[in-house]
């Protein structure tokens, strides 16, 4: 796993109160290992506290499309035909037909921020596609009750959702940019 590793030793409280002294170990042989990012899985969600790498965050995306989840049915373009009553994003027909080999290639930057209004998935990764990476529009919006795409988006999110599990959708830089002043996002790091 690649990554800083940090050792930590945890002391049960429970046996230092049955009369015992000295330090006790809750996990056995003292000592567990684990990268200084950790990550708690709860149902399909995955909760990324502390530092995280991008090989990391890619293969976390990998898994999602291999398994299908990736791509959400609301944000696929081959989708269009379906009518939603709220406001959505779809990709472009492009990306979506390489969005496996878009997220292996790296050629693009990651932004985490925590999403204030959603707790319980608080991981809000923002992604900017390089200039050269040929996805300089990856999604379009589509307004409620339509099936017709009609804005175009300039960013790409990646989520944790609690249902959902990782999925992405299209936002635009000027609605990240007002949850920011809102301070609905909180900037954490850029991935490396």
């Amino acid at each position: 796993m690649a990554g800083k590793e940090l050792n930590i030793k945890v002391c049960s409280p429970l046996k230092l109160s049955c009369r015992r002294t000295g330090n006790y170990s809750a996990i056995p042989y003292g000592t567990y290992t684990r990268p200084l990012w950790a990550s708690l899985k709860n149902s399909n969600t995955t909760i990324i506290y502390g530092k995280m790498i991008l090989d990391e965050f890619k293969k976390n995306l990998k898994t999602a499309a291999e398994n299908g989840t990736l791509m959400t049915p609301k944000h696929d373009p081959y989708n269009l035909g379906t009518i939603y009553s709220s406001f959505r994003t779809v990709l472009s027909y492009d990306l979506a037909d390489n969005l496996e080999r878009f997220i292996k290639s790296g050629n693009y930057s990651v932004k985490k921020y925590e999403n204030k209004m959603y707790p319980d998935s608080p991981n809000y990764f923002e992604i900017t596609p390089n200039a050269d990476s040929g996805f300089s529009i990856p999604s379009s919006g589509v307004t409620a009750n339509s099936i017709f795409a009609s804005t175009t988006v300039d960013k790409i999110v990646a989520i944790s959702g609690k249902t959902s599990g990782w999925h992405i959708f299209g936002e635009d830089s000027s609605i990240i940019n007002t949850k920011i002043k809102n301070g609905d996002l909180i900037f954490l790091e850029n991935l490396t």
